[in-house]
Parts: structure tokens; sequence; C-alpha cells
């Protein structure tokens, strides 16, 4: 049996939003431009789930963060992604978008979380590391020193290897200078 893990970009509260299927790959997401752009983890064969709600939601801890702050003063955000209801995820991939929907910022690994690099900037998403059942990922973010404006967290949640969820949004954050 193949382990699968889902990918889950940045935490989105699932509050009624449309949510769309995406595929999922067990511990690595391939560095290509179509997975940082649709955010599908690569199970061409199946498509996103759009008729029914994700098992999961993503969410932040806050919702301004200064641009140029050092991590000690706020600089990283927490991005969470957890299940509902006793369910559980086996993947997810994240990223931060800004206004113009590019991926933005910057993710940190740590055990759970690997990063992962769109057009050719360092870390700007994450994702799992291994397709172990999860119920809940904190995912930590750095927002980028120059920019100033709204950041928008967007995550895919793969519950099974044919069955997963695209366009998950977290609240938006506010990146002031």
């Amino acid at each position: 049996m193949r382990n699968r893990v889902v990918c889950l970009l940045i935490i989105v509260m699932n509050s009624g939003n449309r949510v769309h299927f995406a595929d999922s790959f067990s511990v690595s997401v391939p560095a290509t431009r179509s997975v940082c752009k649709s955010m599908k983890p690569g199970h061409d064969q199946y498509k996103p789930q759009a008729s029914s709600s994700s098992p999961g939601n993503v969410t932040t801890d806050i919702t301004q963060v200064r641009g140029g702050e050092t991590v000690d003063e706020i600089l990283v955000s927490l991005v969470t992604i957890y299940a509902r209801n006793g369910e559980k995820f086996k993947g997810f991939y994240i990223q931060a978008r800004d206004e113009k929907g590019a991926p933005i910022g910057t993710f940190n690994e740590n055990t759970y979380v690997k990063t992962h690099s769109c057009g050719g900037i360092k870390s700007n998403a994450a994702h799992h590391v291994n397709s172990e059942d999860k119920t809940k990922v904190q995912v930590s973010w750095t927002a980028p020193a120059n920019y100033n404006g709204r950041v928008q967290i967007l995550a895919t949640i793969v519950q099974r290897f044919n069955t997963y969820w695209t366009g998950i949004k977290a609240n938006a954050i506010s990146v002031v200078g």
C-alpha cells in the first residue's frame, strides 16, 4: 500500500467558501510550476472534491503583521491545519499569496513540515513530511520585510490519495510597513 500525505497550503477557515480537490504526495511535492499554481498534489487521474466539505480547516493566529519585524517581535505567524469532527487527513500543501496571487513570504520547516520553493523563491510554500494520519499541524510563516498589503493563506488538504480539497482559505493577513 502506498503511503499518501496531504499537503495543506496556508490554513483557511472553511466558513462556506467553495473548496476544490487536489492531489498529494506521500513525502515530497515536485517542484513544478503546475503544483505551485494549482496546488494540486499530482494525482492526475483524480479531481479535487467540489461537492463536499473538507475534513479540515486552516486558521492563523493573527490578522496583521509588520513587514521587516524580527521573529521575536511577531514576524512569524502560526498557521494551523486541523481536522474537524474527529476526521483525519494524510497530507497538506500551503501557500501565502499576495494580492496578485503570487506566493509570498517564507515558511519554516519543523518535524511535520517540509518547505517547497515556487517560482525560484526558496521556502514560499510548505507541505507534509509523511503520509501518517494527522489531526493537527502547525506551520510558521514569516512575512516579507519589503511588502505592504494583504496576504491570503491557501491550502490543499488530502484525506486519501484519491480524495483531496484545494482552495481552502484562512483569514487574510495584513502586512504593514
